[in-house]
């Protein structure tokens, strides 16, 4: 069964960091092409795929008290830019998938 879950969490970990990586050229190709720094954020990628699933996660965030914090840090995430977004989930997906060693005894030869 964990066997299953590692396996699932390095392939996720894997393509996150593969979409990091396309997203990293797409920048640089953007910028090069524009002769400025443009760099493309989660919340405007969100925003070019589905356009009412944002809007709609912003009004339930921001309309509740509770979710205050919660709505800082999603904000926080969202303005950062789409690889280095995907780059930490994928290491974090990867890190979740990770092989677990045991110790080796002391006396072991």
């Amino acid at each position: 069964m964990f066997s299953v879950l590692r396996f699932f969490f390095r392939f996720l970990g894997c393509l996150l960091i593969a979409t990091a990586v396309v997203a990293l050229i797409a920048d640089g190709s953007r910028s090069i092409a524009q002769s400025t720094l443009s760099i493309l954020t989660a919340g405007e990628l969100w925003q070019l795929v589905s356009s009412a699933t944002y809007k709609d996660m912003v009004e339930a965030v921001s309309a509740d008290p509770a979710f205050a914090f919660l709505s800082a840090i999603l904000l926080y995430v969202l303005s950062g830019p789409v690889w280095v977004v995907f780059s930490v989930l994928g290491m974090a997906s990867l890190w979740l998938g990770r092989r677990r060693f045991e110790k080796a005894s002391a006396l072991a030869f």
